[in-house]
């Protein structure tokens, strides 16, 4: 007998996912050389927030950085090389600024959708 795949298991964002300053303070470790990140490369760190969930700082230019929550499970399947074409999950676009020393938060995928803010951060990356 034939039995169907599995349905993918939707993920509700509920209230273990970070907020804007929980993400900047993510993307702060990361310019102070990811102290407890669980995975880094020159130009990302993959932090892992619960057993769930995981939250990706990525370097898009010199000072601006994003920052991606999203739930563990759409990883399994991934190599290295995929985090960037992956659906973030919640994600903020933000600027550091040295002096004075803070974030300025560019866009947030919650206010601007997930489509704008892929198109914005392709963007960014784009220069």
């Amino acid at each position: 007998m034939y039995k169907a795949a599995p349905l993918p298991t939707p993920y509700e964002i509920g209230t273990e996912c970070p907020g804007l300053e929980a993400g900047s303070g993510y993307a702060n470790d990361f310019t102070a050389g990811a102290l407890i990140a669980s995975a880094i490369d020159e130009k990302w760190a993959l932090y892992s927030l619960s057993s769930r969930l995981d939250i990706l700082v990525t370097r898009l230019q010199s000072n601006i950085y994003a920052v991606v929550a999203f739930p563990r499970k759409g990883f399994q399947k991934a190599k290295a090389g995929e985090y960037k074409r992956l659906a973030p999950f919640r994600g903020w676009l933000l600027q550091y600024f040295t002096h004075p020393q803070k974030w300025i938060l560019l866009a947030a995928s919650q206010e601007v959708g997930k489509n704008e803010f892929i198109r914005l951060r392709r963007k960014i990356i784009a220069g």
